[in-house]
Parts: structure tokens; sequence; C-alpha cells
């Protein structure tokens, strides 16, 4: 009997790219067996690491990998998010806070929907 061996494949660590708007740093890596599995991926950041701004530890960034070039993925924003606990700290004791959400289109005509995220 002639026994079958199988090919296995290794992932492999590839890089995710931010937009062009924070000069195409770096956000971190990918464990994945190829760069197409990337597509569609969402990740997290925070804006101060981004911009190397103090002053924005409080806003976190969206990112949706969009596009693969090469072995790198490219992100698009997604989202745009304050931290609960700093907008907590914006609410004045005694007062109520009222949260709101709604669709809009941006200057290059994108559509924000609130279920992309």
């Amino acid at each position: 009997m002639a026994e079958q061996v199988a090919k296995l494949k290794k992932k492999q660590w590839y890089p995710i790219i931010a937009p062009k708007q924070f000069d195409n740093v770096v956000l971190g890596e990918t464990l994945v067996y190829e760069p197409g599995l990337m597509l569609g991926k969402t990740l997290s950041h925070s804006l101060m690491n981004l911009t190397n701004d103090m002053k924005r530890q409080n806003v976190n960034i969206h990112f949706k990998v969009v596009e693969i070039e090469g072995d790198k993925a490219k992100t698009s924003i997604i989202g745009y998010q304050i931290i609960p606990s700093s907008v907590k700290r914006f609410v004045r004791r005694a007062s109520e806070k009222m949260d709101i959400s709604f669709a809009c289109e941006t200057a290059d005509n994108q559509n924000n929907k609130k279920n992309d995220l």
C-alpha cells in the first residue's frame, strides 16, 4: 500500500498597512495561510499610536482590510470611537447624556453605515 503524504501549508505573518492619511504606517501583522485570506479582516488601533499625540489616547480608529498588494494588506477607515471612560468624564454630574447614531456621506462619497463594524 502506498502511503499518501499530505502536504501541509504553513501560516506566515503578513503586515497590515494603514491608509495614506496615517502615512501608510504598519498597524500590525496577521498570521494566515495566504494573503487573500486577509480581505475583510477588521482591527482597531488607538489614534495616539498612529499620530504620536498623547492627547488622542481616548480615540480608537476601526480599520478593514480592503486590498492586498503583494504581501501587504491595505486598509480603509470604517469607524471612529471615543472610549466610554472618556465620554463619562465629559458628562457633567447629575445630568444625562444622549447617544445618537446616524448615517452620513463623506466628502469622498463614502456612505457611513453602523453595521459595517
